[in-house]
């Protein structure tokens, strides 16, 4: 019979991999530690622990307050929420840090402490396999929306582990490496995001100014009605029972157009509805105060829009259409919108489209928009760019997980 061991293997490392319960490597929900000296310790509630199983913050509390009522543990324990839905999307950390190397938290958290001859990080990532998770998931008790992780079938639990608790190291170092640059694009694309927020403020605020090619100042900024620069367009769609339509819908604070399910003229009643015009600025009224705003492309090419998603197309020589949805998905933009949009949060908050229209802007000459527009654009590739690096590197480590154990 040949050996057990993972489709993935650092080739320096021979010896076998053993099988045996969880309880056999590690304690499950060991005794609470003792109280330091000065009485402090770290608390960590079910919310500071991520999805990607990193510990986000902690509070310093009183050892007295919480060593009742709450899941003791310590410096180099892992953690995992056994609550259903927490469970499941992958809620845990492994403890670096904690006050005095102390903590309590949650009683929805497992606590797992590694025995002699087993590697802390080891275990922290084999908790984050998908054939734990998807394994622990089908054996969940309880009723639905309270299911558990048990104790006993973590203690039952067969898993299999190195010989080598130098190959569980490396195994564990590696992965750890993987989760460091994880965590290095995270930072870069939060402050790529933040320094797109910040100079987006100062373009429409005028505290920064764009020359034109040849180094020359562009003239001073325009003021007039939205609709000198905007004109409304739309085109009825005479619904025909039988035919089938395809509706869109704007998601707020400027995160595009969706494109809902297919459906006959029957089905939309007597709904009013419009054709999508290709390059368009489109609003969806009930929500224009959250940024419902995008702009429409060729990929809605067919589609139809309900009479809630107004849209407009720039002047010619007055305005650019990239650089309208920028404006008002800026601070300035979005004061914009919501003063337009009388009325309390909710659909009771609807855009008032006469407001809409009345509206007093100070718009740079059609050159300037054009290069504010591009300029925010390469920005956002860089911050698309590092998104999908992080996404890809995510995409990587789950291979990982699923191939270097077994």
């Amino acid at each position: 019979m040949s050996a057990v061991i993972p489709k993935l293997r650092f080739q320096c490392f021979k010896s076998g991999w053993s099988e045996n319960k969880l309880s056999h490597f590690c304690y499950i929900n060991p005794p609470k530690p003792v109280e330091p000296v000065n009485g402090k310790v770290s608390f960590i509630p079910m919310n500071a622990v991520t999805e990607e199983a990193k510990l986000s913050y902690s509070e310093t509390v009183s050892y007295k307050s919480y060593c009742k009522g709450f899941t003791g543990f310590q410096d180099g324990d892992a953690i995992f929420a056994k609550i259903t839905p927490c469970f499941e999307n992958g809620k845990g950390a492994l403890l670096q840090g904690l006050v005095n190397g102390v903590g309590f938290g949650s009683t929805e958290f497992h606590v797992l402490r590694a025995k002699e001859g087993s590697s802390p990080p080891f275990i922290h990532y084999l908790l984050n396999t998908p054939k734990f998770r998807f394994v622990g998931e089908r054996n969940m008790q309880g009723s639905a929306g309270q299911k558990r992780v048990t104790t006993d079938y973590l203690r039952a639990y067969k898993v299999y582990f190195p010989e080598s608790n130098l190959e569980q190291q490396k195994i564990a170092d590696f992965l750890t490496s993987v989760d460091t640059k994880i965590s290095q694009l995270t930072e870069k694309h939060c402050l790529l995001k933040d320094y797109k927020k910040g100079v987006m403020q100062q373009i429409f605020s005028q505290k920064i100014r764009f020359k034109d090619d040849d180094g020359s100042a562009f003239p001073d900024w325009q003021t007039d009605r939205l609709d000198w620069f905007i004109n409304r367009v739309n085109e009825p769609v005479d619904v025909e029972h039988d035919e089938k339509y395809r509706e869109i819908g704007i998601r707020c604070h400027g995160k595009g157009i969706f494109h809902k399910v297919e459906k006959t003229g029957c089905e939309l009643g007597g709904k009013r509805v419009f054709w999508v015009h290709p390059r368009a600025l489109i609003i969806n009224i009930v929500f224009a105060w959250e940024r419902a705003v995008a702009v429409t492309s060729g990929n809605e090419k067919g589609f139809i829009a309900s009479h809630r998603f107004p849209m407009f197309i720039p002047v010619e020589g007055r305005s650019d259409l990239d650089y309208l949805l920028y404006f008002f998905l800026s601070p300035k933009g979005e004061y914009l919108l919501n003063l337009a949009s009388p009325g309390g949060a909710g659909r009771n908050k609807t855009l008032g489209q006469t407001e809409f229209a009345r509206l007093k802007v100070h718009l740079p000459c059609l050159k300037e928009q054009q290069k504010i527009a591009q300029f925010l654009q390469s920005l956002d590739k860089k911050i698309d760019a590092v998104n999908d690096q992080i996404e890809q590197t995510k995409l990587f480590k789950k291979g990982l997980l699923q191939q270097m154990f077994v």
